[in-house]
């Protein structure tokens, strides 16, 4: 993962962030203190 270049972090960070937005919007607060602290 060190040598991960930088674009492809920044793709997948972004990604990432799609998908917890969805899981967010879709799941209730609840569940994501559940799993988050």
């Amino acid at each position: 993962m060190e040598n991960a270049v930088p674009s492809s972090v920044e793709q997948f960070v972004v990604v990432a962030a799609s998908i917890f937005r969805s899981w967010r919007d879709e799941e209730p607060p609840r569940t994501a203190h559940r799993y988050f602290g």
